[in-house]
């Protein structure tokens, strides 16, 4: 169940970002079928268990992945062309990440 603080957010971004929140969240179902969805930092924020794998942010220009800086570490050269702070992927809506490459952010977030 998706709550009411998630629809809020929803509500408050274009049709573009809302397509790319649902695909990035239709990555992480398949990887973590037991996922949950809450805002956090103002954001919403995909745990496993319990703990966070993932926070998804909009913003005026861009979107953000937040997996943490691990995940950003190991897969720099393959983030080469994000932008990249310590526990953040900027990109563009239309230049999503691929598929593959989330998931593999994924995986990386289960073992940290």
């Amino acid at each position: 169940m998706v709550d009411k603080e998630i629809n809020n957010y929803l509500r408050s971004i274009t049709l573009e970002q809302k397509k790319e929140y649902q695909r990035i969240k239709k990555i992480i179902k398949d990887v973590f079928p037991n996922a949950t969805e809450q805002i956090s930092y103002g954001i919403p924020t995909f745990k496993n268990e319990g703990r966070a794998v993932l926070h998804f942010g909009v913003f005026k220009d861009h979107l953000s992945l937040f997996p943490g800086s691990r995940a950003i570490e190991l897969l720099k050269n393959r983030l080469s062309n994000y932008k990249l702070s310590k526990g953040t992927i900027k990109y563009k809506v239309d230049k999503p990440i691929p598929e593959a490459l989330v998931r593999d952010i994924l995986k990386i977030s289960l073992k940290e």
